[in-house]
């Protein structure tokens, strides 16, 4: 599978002067992102615990250090984004995710997850994103169809410097969601975690 992702991605995409603008990726006919087969690169075989059970650290397997290499469509430290007309299928992780993106518009969207990997979610709308509409999304996801989730800033999980930008979820629209779940999970998902802060949804 290959997955589209936008520059600010390959550097520091948390800092202001990585911003990408203009971003459209819209399908057109019967466009179709196509997971294909599983590679066996999924969330919990990166993270290290310690003995009692917390969190203790990162591996890197085959030169990754985590799970985004498997999210269909990935932009982070974008201005002005519209996603629109794809059918997901087969998914290997999320289908779509969204960091520090602005002024986006997803919709007309449908996914069809087999179930096969874990944690298929539809869209993630994560820690900076702010004035989104959602609207539009039908199909079976093999979790969240749309999870709003915020840890903070990514210096925290990346090891680099904070970000310089307003690291909350704000001002997020969402409407017209028709779904199915091929495991137990939610239509909608809230998540935070301590300082950040999900508002106006």
């Amino acid at each position: 599978m290959q997955k589209i992702i936008n520059d600010a991605s390959k550097g520091k995409w948390w800092k202001k002067e990585s911003r990408n603008y203009d971003i459209k990726i819209i399908g057109k006919g019967n466009a179709v992102l196509d997971g294909g087969k599983p590679n066996d690169l999924i969330e919990n075989n990166f993270t290290i615990y310690d003995e009692n059970g917390n969190f203790a650290g990162r591996r890197t397997i085959h030169g990754f250090s985590n799970c985004l290499i498997n999210v269909g469509i990935l932009l982070q430290n974008a201005e002005r984004v519209e996603v629109a007309g794809i059918r997901f299928i087969r998914p290997r992780y999320w289908c779509m995710n969204f960091e520090y993106c602005a002024w986006g518009h997803v919709h007309d969207i449908w996914f069809d997850a087999d179930g096969q990997s874990p944690n298929q979610d539809g869209c993630d709308i994560r820690e900076g994103c702010h004035n989104f509409l959602v609207e539009n999304l039908s199909g079976r996801t093999g979790d969240d169809m749309l999870a709003l989730t915020n840890f903070g800033h990514p210096g925290r999980r990346v090891g680099g410097d904070p970000t310089d930008m307003d690291p909350d979820i704000h001002d997020i629209v969402v409407r017209d969601l028709r779904a199915t779940m091929s495991h137990r999970c939610d239509i909608i998902r809230l998540l935070c975690r301590g300082e950040a802060k999900i508002v106006k949804v």
